[in-house]
């Protein structure tokens, strides 16, 4: 599965998705320096608050949504879906590779994140520096961007069904909206889109700040939703390949 990974970084090292994948975290977090430095005495707590809200609960799920579609489309749009069949490797590993390539994504753009906000609230000055709430937004921004895995299978599901990638890229864009326009009530934690948005409202809650109570109500919907959702994607590419070479 490795040779697998290694392929589909290939493939994205030659497209403009992976260089969007490094520009988009890095404008992101600085684009919302803008809103703490509007305070008067601005503290890294609004600077790293206000990057998990719209950097991480937003901004990257969304882009590992539209890496997912290309990854997943990108084989019938090539032709080589066919052919991809006929290799050694199984349909598990095929989608567990692309799974870990979009996943993989995600971790890089969440390094370029967190590196970019600790930069630039030095730079900028902020008070209240303790290196715990560093580390805590660090734990906070990984779960975040494992979260957002569990939505990848069903932007594959969409992208398979096409065989293509612009309709899973619609999906990919507009779903992850839905976690802040239904934040609210228990259908925010059956929403797979919604779960980053909501795991970090939910740690930003709590007093005590622990990523792993946060969790708890985020928790099941992602286990479910990978399990379901990788079991019809497993099924959905079996079934379109070999109906491809009718």
């Amino acid at each position: 599965m490795i040779t697998l990974i290694k392929v589909e970084w290939r493939k994205l090292s030659h497209t403009s998705l992976l260089v969007a994948s490094v520009m988009a975290p890095l404008l992101g977090s600085l684009a919302v320096l803008i809103i703490p430095l509007r305070h008067s005495r601005a503290i890294w707590f609004d600077y790293i608050a206000t990057n998990l809200w719209l950097t991480h609960a937003l901004l990257i799920p969304l882009v590992m949504g539209l890496v997912a579609a290309y990854v997943f489309g990108r084989e019938y749009t090539a032709g080589t879906a066919a052919s991809l069949r006929l290799s050694r490797f199984t349909v598990w590993q095929v989608i567990l590779a692309k799974c870990a390539t979009v996943l993989g994504i995600g971790v890089l753009m969440t390094g370029i994140a967190v590196t970019t906000t600790f930069v630039s609230a030095m730079a900028a000055g902020f008070g209240g520096f303790y290196w715990e709430i560093v580390l805590r937004y660090v734990s906070v921004s990984l779960l975040s961007c494992a979260i957002a895995v569990c939505s990848v299978p069903f932007v594959a599901v969409v992208a398979i069904w096409e065989r293509g990638s612009f309709a899973a890229s619609v999906l990919a864009a507009v779903a992850p909206l839905s976690g802040v326009l239904f934040m609210a009530g228990f259908a925010s934690r059956l929403n797979p889109w919604g779960l980053p948005m909501l795991f970090v409202s939910r740690f930003l809650s709590l007093v005590s700040r622990d990523p792993l109570q946060a969790m708890k109500p985020v928790w099941p919907t992602a286990v479910v939703s990978v399990m379901i959702g990788l079991m019809v994607t497993v099924v959905m590419q079996s079934r379109t390949d070999i109906q491809s070479e009718r």
